[in-house]
């Protein structure tokens, strides 16, 4: 495990310190950014300051005495320190009130109150340890590690235990809380502009693991881990994720603002930065500061001097047997301070740092870890962290979770166990070992329709092992990418025989190799609700709000909103060979060349049509392309849509779109006509096209596809890994995509040699995939042996075996996932 050098001086959350202060405390206090309101106007003769907090527009400072001193904002009274208040140990500021924690374990509250009743502390709330002021709300964490919320906030998660540090959001009206457990992991509840699962709890990166400080901002947050990194994450200005700067490191404390953060690093000095990881000033010459906060739009740092204070104690920690530690304080005061640790108030030779990390823990390392940290100016004691072990079989402690994905994207399958160490897994795929997945992430570079199945972990270790649930992963053929409020760009993940895909307004249909049709998406007027024993289809077609399906008897099934009678079906029609679904009206073409319609067309079909080979509906008007390479459009009076090119020839197929049309001409080339006309430049080798609302798509002949037109919904950002695509569909304001599987290509050994007295062969390799050389010394048995992997990168790799061949040999390559 890393070094670690947390701390934790937070804005809204300061936790208390019980050690007793050696000397006199000399501090001063250091306030930049806005200071409209004076929040940064530190009072004349500031000393002795132990502690800090910011606000909205305000200020708190602890002095070593317990008295409070507070500066700016007031309108709400938030800097009116009660008269009568001293032995406070802890402070917190909100948005428009304040907190202060007492020596004797209670809670002090001040400022705006409003209909919220933020600062109406509970009655008899005591033993608290640490306090964080939110928005409209307000936390406390007591002794025995549970929290208690109060105001207008979001309910603290039944059965909250452990927890050893909290953070509120400065938010008004909504708001979100962080807790960070003693096993390193952090806990997020309330709103929050992230998903949440099924319990309500915030989904927080997976790589929140090893935490010792947080930090809840407006709408995001920080942690902070043991080696020093920060994870951020949350919004701002409606962008997911915050920024961290590249190569950020050795920070020792955190503070999250609205739309700033602000780290301290291990020499001392502050950095700062804004929510797109851009880096922000701060004070020249800002150097030996203790301890940092962040308010809305300012900062303040704790410059530290003379006898040392503890500005962050040591946190109590529970381990398994196995397992690493790192204990952490952070203390203020005149250079050099040296640091001795103990155990149970016993000197650990060579434990002078301001961390102490303890490998492979064993139950002899458990008891009460202090430091003492003493200058030139005394001595002070660390309150005491407790270590805890545990003896235990493993436990799975989250389950993995079920994935749909779609064929050639990637996935990730995670659980985290719990046990004591050394822990042994292994991943199994129906049932049977998955060779080399061993680690707690079973990751695929590059889905098959093959690794769709049940997945578990299993856990081991000396004193027995444990199962995760069986989970399912689902690979699926459709790719679907732009708007997706209704899911219409994911394709039900049992569908794994496609042949077709059609969009709609908001929903889509496939056709299966059975003839049977699958829909999904919206199903406000029944558009995805096929009829029961529809099959035999061989075409399909998805307007705005209604569905139609072409039966290999060459008649016509519709379904859906019928608003303009678009699924009245003309009694009779058959001998029909292609469909088109618009806007309120359907089109069909007959084996005849002679096209028939209904619904609101706009205009009727022209009468002398005998020689069409494909239709085409867009939202108010129609195409049809003809035997000659021609096309005719008609529909909307006056529309540019029936425009058409006057020198449009050589069409071998059309789209409509809602106000736009497309024509694939036979060298490859596409024309485009109608509001979204202009085709990138040098767009070739195309071989379908679909138009959507004001974009547009094509798909060229080695398999990718190129997206062009308005992309307020990302319907134009195709994966960038989007290959082996056999058709496109275009929907309102999205785009889907039918993926050909790409099948496993079996390893072959090329150029197979000896070189020197060492054997090598050259091998083509998938990206996503790890290719083994094994070897036998006789093919008799299945006694090979497996040498190193090598990663595939859609190239020519070399595999050697490093070892003289010696005697005969056998070689193999093997292709894992």
């Amino acid at each position: 495990m890393a070094l670690s050098y947390g701390g934790l001086i937070l804005a809204g959350l300061v936790m208390a310190s019980s050690a007793a202060f050696a000397g006199a405390i000399q501090t001063t206090v250091v306030a930049w950014g806005n200071n409209t309101l004076g929040q940064c106007d530190v009072p004349v003769g500031l000393t002795n300051v132990v502690a800090i907090a910011a606000g909205g527009s305000y200020t708190l400072a602890l002095r070593e005495d317990g008295r409070v001193v507070a500066w700016g904002d007031n309108q709400y009274g938030q800097i009116r320190v009660p008269q009568a208040l001293t032995g406070v140990i802890a402070i917190s500021a909100g948005n428009r009130h304040s907190l202060a924690l007492k020596r004797d374990g209670t809670v002090v509250a001040w400022g705006g109150n409003g209909y919220y009743a933020v600062t109406n502390v509970p009655a008899n709330l005591d033993k608290v340890v640490a306090i964080a002021a939110g928005g409209t709300h307000d936390l406390a964490m007591k002794s025995d590690g549970t929290v208690t919320s109060w105001g207008k906030g979001p309910d603290v998660p039944a059965g909250f235990l452990d927890v050893t540090a909290i953070s509120a959001a400065r938010m008004l009206e909504h708001g979100f809380d962080l807790a960070l457990k003693r096993d390193g992991t952090v806990i997020g509840w309330g709103w929050w502009p992230r998903p949440t699962n099924s319990a309500g709890d915030i989904v927080l990166p997976s790589s929140l693991t090893n935490v010792v400080a947080l930090s809840a901002g407006m709408t995001h947050a920080l942690a902070l881990k043991e080696d020093g990194t920060v994870v951020a994450c949350g919004s701002t200005f409606g962008s997911q994720g915050r920024g961290v700067p590249p190569g950020l490191t050795d920070v020792v404390a955190i503070a999250a603002g609205d739309y700033f953060d602000v780290g301290l690093r291990r020499d001392r000095t502050v950095v700062e930065w804004k929510y797109d990881g851009k880096w922000e000033d701060v004070p020249a010459g800002l150097t030996n500061v203790a301890a940092i906060a962040a308010g809305s739009s300012h900062s303040v740092a704790l410059i530290g001097d003379g006898a040392p204070f503890i500005t962050l104690n040591p946190v109590s920690r529970t381990r398994y047997i196995g397992e690493s530690v790192v204990f952490q304080v952070w203390a203020g005061g005149a250079e050099p301070l040296v640091y001795q640790w103990q155990q149970n108030g016993q000197d650990i030779p060579g434990a002078t740092n301001s961390y102490l990390t303890l490998t492979e823990v064993h139950l002899a390392q458990v008891g009460s870890y202090t430091v003492m940290v003493s200058n030139a100016y005394g001595q002070v004691a660390s309150a005491p962290a407790i270590l805890t072990a545990i003896v235990s079989p493993p436990i799975v402690a989250v389950e993995p979770l079920a994935l749909s994905q779609c064929v050639r994207s990637s996935a990730t399958l995670t659980a985290t166990v719990g046990g004591s160490h050394p822990l042994n897994l292994q991943w199994q795929h129906n049932g049977t070992n998955i060779d080399g997945a061993t680690e707690l992430a079973l990751t695929f570079g590059l889905l098959h329709l093959s690794d769709s199945g049940y997945y578990r972990v299993i856990a081991s270790n000396s004193y027995g092992s444990a199962y995760s649930q069986e989970i399912d992963l689902k690979v699926s053929c459709s790719v679907g990418w732009g708007e997706s409020q209704f899911g219409q760009t994911i394709m039900p993940p049992d569908v794994t025989n496609a042949v077709a895909i059609a969009a709609g307004g908001r929903h889509a249909l496939a056709l299966r190799a059975t003839g049977k049709v699958v829909a999904w998406g919206d199903d406000g007027s029944g558009q995805i609700e096929v009829p029961p024993g529809l099959d035999n289809v061989v075409a399909i077609s998805a307007g705005n709000l209604h569905s139609l399906a072409l039966k290999q008897d060459g008649t016509v099934v519709a379904w859906g909103n019928n608003s303009s009678r678009q699924t009245n079906v003309p009694p009779g029609l058959d001998q029909v060979v292609a469909i088109a679904a618009g806007g309120i009206h359907s089109l069909a073409l007959k084996s005849d060349g002679s096209i028939v319609s209904w619904g609101d067309t706009h205009k009727a079909v022209p009468v002398d049509f005998t020689n069409a080979v494909s239709v085409a509906a867009g939202s108010t008007h129609s195409l049809a392309l003809c035997a000659d390479g021609t096309v005719v459009a008609w529909g909307l009076d006056g529309s540019v849509i029936t425009q058409l090119p006057k020198t449009l020839s050589n069409v071998v197929a059309i789209a409509a779109g809602y106000w736009h049309d497309l024509a694939l001409l036979s060298d490859g080339t596409v024309v485009s006509w109608g509001s979204q006309s202009s085709v990138p430049k040098g767009l070739t080798n195309i071989v379908s096209i679909a138009a959507g609302n004001n974009f547009s798509m094509a798909l060229k002949d080695d398999g990718t596809v190129v997206a062009w037109g308005k992309n307020d919904l990302g319907q134009t950002k195709t994966p960038v890994w989007l290959t082996n695509v056999t058709s496109i569909a275009a929907g309102y304001t999205f785009g889907l995509a039918l993926v050909k599987d790409p099948s496993p290509v079996p390893p072959t050994l090329s150029s197979p040699a000896v070189v020197g007295d060492r054997f090598q062969t050259t091998v083509f390799t998938e990206r996503g995939s790890s290719y083994r050389l094994e070897f036998a010394v006789s093919l008799e048995g299945d006694d090979w042996t497996m040498l190193q992997p090598v990663p595939g990168d859609d190239a020519m790799r070399v595999l050697a075996d490093p070892n003289p061949i010696g005697l005969k040999r056998f070689y193999r390559v093997r292709r894992q996932p």
